[in-house]
């Protein structure tokens, strides 16, 4: 994570320019995409980032598909033309509409996605309906709400040194108590 905010708050003048040319990176995404990607991680936060805040993630989440890409492709380049090479990523990474399939298929390369996810309590689209050459539904693990901890993190902010943020930007932050 600690890679990737110069990224988030520089923006694509912190991409290395064969990269970013390469992938596309400079190309505007197709709005319908950009508003699918932002809805991702807007969710993948608890809804509880504002969406304004969320164009810096947006590039960072579309500088690890090009690199996810580079190399596959580099990967792909040294066997034979028929073996496969294989991603294995979250399904963020592997939708067909503007993740690392894409790009691949941009650049003439073909790929198959899959996906596996859990049914949801309101249901789920159609499998054919999802970004997904391949879905498969598996049971859902008994885990602890992964919001949970980002709620509590709201609820008390640590700053990177492990001192705590104060709620009034005008008040000096207080080390933690030994």
């Amino acid at each position: 994570r600690k890679d990737t905010m110069p990224l988030a708050r520089r923006g694509l003048g912190a991409v290395e320019p064969t990269l970013a040319r390469e992938q596309g990176l400079a190309l505007p995404m197709k709005p319908e995409h950009q508003e699918a990607l932002l809805e991702v991680l807007y969710e993948g936060h608890c809804g509880l980032m504002p969406r304004e805040s969320l164009s810096g993630m947006l590039l960072v989440q579309r500088v690890r598909d090009a690199l996810m890409t580079a190399a596959l492709e580099r990967h792909a380049s040294q066997r034979p033309l028929d073996a496969p090479v294989v991603l294995i990523a979250g399904s963020g990474h592997t939708r067909r509409d503007y993740a690392v399939p894409a790009l691949l298929e941009r650049r003439g390369r073909t790929s198959a996605s899959v996906t596996f996810a859990t049914p949801s309590a309101t249901g789920d689209p159609a499998p054919s309906a999802m970004p997904y050459d391949y879905v498969v539904f598996t049971p859902s693990p008994e885990r602890e709400d992964p919001c949970l901890r980002l709620r509590e993190q709201q609820r008390h902010p640590v700053g990177l040194r492990g001192t705590p943020v104060p709620s009034d930007p005008r008040e000096p932050a207080r080390a933690p108590a030994r």
